[in-house]
């Protein structure tokens, strides 16, 4: 019992000790808002690779889609051809990382 009451109020002690000492707060203070703001800035890049990913495949396949309608428009209604066509656009103007910064292999 009198080790268990002196555990309990050393620890009591211990913990209004720390709250009365600020020194040292300022850093751990700074480590949480560095953590916050390294992990943000990870975010907001992230998310501009997306979205310039996005807009490079939306160009991509808005030219295939011109490319097919002028294809079919020329060959007076050859589906295969006009297909054919758009998937070649597709793939030469489809590059969804234009930077090169392919993490994934």
């Amino acid at each position: 019992m009198r080790l268990r009451s002196f555990v309990r109020r050393n620890c009591w002690r211990a913990v209004f000790a720390l709250r009365r000492d600020q020194r040292g707060n300022v850093v751990v203070l700074v480590a949480a808002a560095l953590t916050v703001l390294v992990g943000f800035g990870g975010l907001v890049l992230d998310y501009g690779r997306i979205v310039a990913a996005r807009a490079n495949l939306h160009n991509a396949t808005d030219a295939a889609a011109l490319a097919g309608t002028e294809e079919y428009a020329m060959t007076n209604g050859n589906w295969s051809r006009t297909v054919a066509v758009a998937q070649e656009y597709l793939l030469a103007n489809a590059d969804p990382d234009p930077d090169g910064w392919n993490f994934c292999n």
